[in-house]
C-alpha cells in the first residue's frame, strides 16, 4: 500500500489528489461518488479488510506466513522462508517434503505420494487441476487451462517448471517441458494491460519529435503506434508540464469513458466534428458504435449506422441520450426526428380488414356472448361507449342466422 496506493482501488490516487469536497468517478464497472473524506475513509477500511483477509486466509495456506499467538491472545504472523523470498526477490527452496515424493509423468499427471507438506499442495493447486485426494496420495493434471489460470495470477511458465523440478528433484519429461513452453508462448501472444496512460499525438511526426526531445522523451516508455506512445508509470503530471513548457496544451482524458462528454458538435445533417484536434480514445470508442468514420476527427450519422445501433424505441432513446452527452448544446430537433425514423423508434404497423357488429348496448352484447353458440364468434372491440364485437368475416352469415334465433336483426352500416 505504501508503494502503490491504487493496488486495490484504482481511483484512490484520483480521490486523494482531488481538490473538491465531492467526488464522482468510475473505475471499470465500479462507480464512486460522495464526500472526498468519506470515500478516502471507506477506501482505507476496504484496504485494511483486504489485507486482513489475505494475511489470515490463503497466505498461511500457501506456506508464506506462519500464524500463532502471544500469551494465548491476539494473532501473530511471521514470514516463512518462501514468504521472505517472495518479498525480497531472493531464491528460497520449498519446505522439505517430509517423507513424501512428487512424480511428474509424461502423461501430464502429477502424483504427490506419502505425507506431503501443505505448502507443496498449495502450490500445485495454483497451476494444476486436482483430480484425486486420498490419505496417502494426491493426483493432479497439468493442462493448458490450468497453466493459463496460473499465468492470470502472475505465475509464469519458467516458475512453474522450476517448482515442479524442485519438488520432484528431477528434470521434467521432455514432452511435458516442451508443452509447458508452447502453452506459455501461446498465452503471451495477446496481453491485456490495465492502469496505463497513453499519449496520443495529432500525427506521427509530432510523436516522433516528442520521443526525440529529452524534456518529453524521459516520460515516455515506447511508441505503440505511429501516433500513440506509452507513458511511464507516475510520469503523467511531469509530462503534461513538459508539454505546456513547449506551448503544447494537451487535452487530458480521464480513465472513465464519461471524460469524452461534451467533446463534439453534432450538426443537423448528422455530421459530427470533434472539438479537440486529437479525439480521445474514449470518444472514438463511443462514436464508432453510433456513426460511420468520415475522416480524422469526423463522423457521420447514417441510416445504416443508426439501424445498427437502434432497432427499437428503447435503443433509439439510448442512442439519443448518448449523443446528447457527447454533444455541446442541444441536439437539432430535425435530426432527432430523422434518427427516430431510421432507428425504428415508432415500431411497425399492421393492416387488417375487420367485420364489426354493433349491438343496442353493452349489456345486450355481454349477455349474447354468454350463449354457447355465439361465444366463439363474438370478440369485444373497444370503441368508447359503443357496443361492438369483431366477427370472423367468413362466419358473418352463420352469426347472423344465430342472432336471428335470439330475435336480433342485422342491417348494413354502423351508427354513431
Amino acid at each position: 500500500m505504501d508503494r502503490d496506493a491504487d493496488f486495490l482501488l484504482a481511483n484512490h490516487t484520483y480521490v486523494e489528489d482531488y481538490r473538491g469536497s465531492y467526488y464522482y468517478g468510475r473505475s471499470g464497472t465500479a462507480y464512486y461518488s460522495g464526500s472526498t473524506k468519506d470515500l478516502l475513509r471507506e477506501f482505507e477500511l476496504a484496504e485494511r479488510r483486504f489485507t486482513q483477509e489475505i494475511v489470515t486466509g490463503f497466505l498461511p495456506q500457501l506456506g508464506l506466513f506462519d500464524r500463532g499467538t502471544i500469551g494465548g491472545q491476539g494473532n501473530v504472523f511471521r514470514l516463512t522462508p518462501p514468504g521472505q523470498a517472495l518479498l525480497t526477490g531472493e531464491d528460497a527452496r520449498l519446505p522439505a517434503p517430509e517423507s513424501g515424493k512428487l512424480v511428474v509423468q509424461p502423461s501430464f499427471q502429477v502424483l504427490a505420494l506419502g505425507p506431503v507438506s501443505l505448502a507443496w499442495l498449495a502450490r500445485l493447486d495454483l497451476f494444476a487441476e486436482r483430480q484425486q485426494a486420498d490419505r496417502g496420495a494426491f493426483a493432479y493434471r497439468l493442462s493448458r487451462d490450468s497453466i493459463y489460470r496460473a499465468q492470470q495470477m502472475g505465475l509464469e511458465v519458467p516458475e512453474v517448471t522450476r517448482l515442479l523440478e524442485e519438488m520432484s528433484d528431477v528434470e521434467l519429461p521432455q514432452n511435458v517441458r516442451r508443452s509447458l513452453q508452447e502453452w506459455g508462448a501461446h498465452h503471451e501472444r495477446i496481453v491485456f494491460r490495465s492502469g496505463v496512460s497513453l499519449l496520443q499525438a495529432a500525427d506521427a511526426s509530432l510523436l516522433a519529435r516528442l520521443m526525440a526531445e529529452p524534456q518529453t522523451a524521459s516520460h515516455l516508455a515506447r511508441a505503440l503506434s505511429p501516433a500513440v506512445a506509452l507513458v511511464r508509470k507516475g510520469a503523467e503530471k511531469p509530462l503534461v508540464a513538459a508539454l505546456v513548457g513547449q506551448d503544447l496544451f494537451p487535452a487530458v482524458s480521464g480513465v472513465d469513458p464519461e471524460a469524452a462528454d461534451k467533446s463534439v458538435l453534432v450538426r443537423e445533417d448528422g455530421s459530427i466534428q470533434a472539438v479537440h484536434a486529437v479525439p480521445s480514445l474514449h470518444l472514438r470508442s463511443r462514436l464508432d458504435q453510433l456513426a460511420e468514420k468520415a475522416g480524422e476527427g469526423r463522423w457521420q450519422l447514417t441510416e445504416k449506422s443508426v439501424r445498427r445501433a437502434g432497432g427499437s424505441k428503447g435503443k433509439v432513446l439510448r442512442l439519443l441520450e448518448e449523443l446528447a452527452k457527447l454533444h455541446r448544446g442541444t441536439l437539432p430537433a430535425n435530426l432527432e426526428a430523422q434518427l427516430k425514423a431510421w432507428g425504428g423508434y415508432y415500431g411497425s404497423a399492421a393492416a387488417e380488414t375487420l367485420t364489426l357488429l354493433q349491438f343496442h348496448d353493452q349489456e345486450a352484447l355481454d349477455e349474447l356472448r354468454q350463449q354457447p353458440e355465439l361465444q366463439p364468434y363474438l370478440a369485444p372491440f373497444s370503441a368508447g361507449n359503443r357496443a361492438l364485437a369483431v366477427v370472423p368475416g367468413d362466419k358473418l352469415a352463420e352469426v347472423q342466422e344465430l342472432l336471428a334465433r335470439f330475435g336480433v336483426a342485422t342491417r348494413e352500416g354502423l351508427t354513431g
